[in-house]
C-alpha cells in the first residue's frame, strides 16, 4: 500500500473572508488517484464546532463551520491508487 501525506492551510492568512458570517464551509476534492484514509486527519489548532466529513462519492473532504478569522493547519493521509512509479506513455 502506498500512502501519501497531504496538508495545507485553511484561512491561510487568518483573514475574515466572509464579512457576513463568522464561519466558512470549505471543500477539498482529492485527485482521482487518491483516496482519503479514514480517521487520519489532524487539524491544529482544534476548533470547537468545526465539522469534518468525507464524501466518498465525490472524493471530497468537507469542512463545515470553520471559524473565519483563524489560521488552521490540516494534515491527512491518502492512499495512492494504481502502480507506484509506473511510466505513462502518450503519443
Amino acid at each position: 500500500m502506498c500512502l501519501r501525506q497531504r496538508g495545507g492551510s485553511l484561512t491561510k492568512n487568518a483573514d475574515d473572508l466572509d464579512l457576513a458570517s463568522d464561519t466558512l464551509n470549505i471543500q477539498d476534492e482529492l485527485s482521482s488517484n487518491l483516496r482519503y484514509v479514514q480517521d487520519s486527519i489532524n487539524v491544529a489548532p482544534a476548533a470547537e464546532g468545526m465539522k469534518i466529513r468525507y464524501d466518498s462519492e465525490t472524493n471530497t473532504l468537507i469542512f463545515d463551520d470553520v471559524p473565519d478569522d483563524i489560521r488552521f493547519e490540516v494534515a491527512y493521509r491518502a492512499r495512492v491508487l494504481g502502480k507506484a512509479m509506473s511510466l505513462i506513455q502518450t503519443r
